[in-house]
C-alpha cells in the first residue's frame, strides 16, 4: 500500500501517466557511467510512452553532449540532484532502472522499489537479473535493442517485470534471509 501511494503521488508530481513507461538513470555521472550512450540510443526509439528521468550530477566531461541530447527529446527530463528519500520516491514511480556501469546500492534499491533493470554485464550483479525482471547489456544485446524490446511491451508486462524484481530483492537482498544463509 505504501509503495502504491508513493508511486501514484510521485507520478502525479512529475506529470507521468499510468500508461507511461518510465526509465531512470541516476548518480554522479561522468563518462564511465555511460549516460551519453543511454541517451544516444534512447532517442532512436520514438515510443511516446517511454520517458527517461535523469537524477544526479552530470560532470563537465560529458555535460555539453548530454545536455544537447536531453534538449533534443521532450521525453527526457533532467531532475538534478535529489535527496535519498526523493530518489526512493522517484524509483517507486519508475518502471525500469538503468545501471550500465558498475553495481551500486541504488540499483539494489531499485529492485526493492519494483523496477525492472537494465544492467551492465558485471559478475557481481548478474544474479539479480534474469529475463523475467530485466536485461543485461553485453555484446549480443545492445542498449538500442533493449529499448526496442521495451517499446514492444505493454505497460502490464513492464509492471509484471517490476514485481519479479521485487521478488528477487526479497530473495537476495533481505537482511534476515542473508543472515540466515550466513549463519544457517
Amino acid at each position: 500500500k505504501e509503495y502504491s501511494n508513493i508511486r501514484n503521488l510521485t507520478r502525479r508530481e512529475y506529470d507521468l501517466n499510468n500508461d507511461d513507461i518510465v526509465l531512470i538513470q541516476s548518480g554522479k555521472m561522468d563518462a564511465t557511467k555511460k549516460l551519453d550512450e543511454t541517451l544516444r540510443n534512447f532517442v532512436q526509439v520514438p515510443d511516446s510512452r517511454m520517458k527517461l528521468l535523469i537524477v544526479g550530477h552530470i560532470f563537465e566531461d560529458i555535460c555539453q553532449e548530454v545536455k544537447s541530447l536531453i534538449a533534443s527529446d521532450t521525453r527526457i527530463r533532467y531532475l538534478g540532484w535529489k535527496s535519498a528519500n526523493e530518489l526512493r520516491n522517484i524509483l517507486c514511480a519508475a518502471d525500469i532502472y538503468i545501471q550500465p556501469a558498475s553495481q551500486t546500492a541504488t540499483m539494489q534499491t531499485s529492485l526493492c522499489c519494483r523496477c525492472a533493470v537494465i544492467i551492465h554485464n558485471n559478475e557481481s550483479q548478474k544474479y539479480l537479473v534474469n529475463p523475467s525482471n530485466g536485461w543485461i547489456i553485453n555484446n549480443s544485446l545492445s542498449f538500442k535493442e533493449i529499448f526496442f524490446s521495451i517499446a514492444s511491451k505493454n505497460t502490464k508486462e513492464i509492471l509484471i517485470m517490476g514485481d519479479q524484481s521485487h521478488k528477487v530483492a526479497q530473495n537476495y537482498l533481505d537482511y534476515k534471509k542473508l543472515a540466515a544463509r550466513l549463519y544457517g
